[in-house]
C-alpha cells in the first residue's frame, strides 16, 4: 500500500508543467549543462547508482567548475 502511494506521488511530481521562460533564464545565467527530458544526455544524467530509483525531473542542472 505504501509503495503504491509513493509511486503516485512520484508520477504527480514528474508531470508538473515547467515554465519554459524560467528554464531559458536558468540556461543563460548558469555555468554548466541544463537538461530537460527531450535533450540528449538526459537519461544518462538522471541515472543514479541505485537502479531501483527511477526519477524523471523536469530539469537537471549540472554545474561546471
Amino acid at each position: 500500500m505504501v509503495s503504491h502511494l509513493w509511486d503516485s506521488a512520484m508520477t504527480f511530481a514528474a508531470h508538473r508543467p515547467v515554465d519554459e521562460r524560467a528554464v531559458e533564464e536558468l540556461k543563460t545565467g548558469f555555468r554548466g549543462e541544463v537538461l530537460q527530458p527531450d535533450d540528449d544526455g538526459y537519461d544518462e544524467a538522471r541515472s543514479i547508482w541505485n537502479a531501483m530509483i527511477d526519477r524523471r525531473p523536469a530539469v537537471i542542472a549540472r554545474p561546471t567548475g
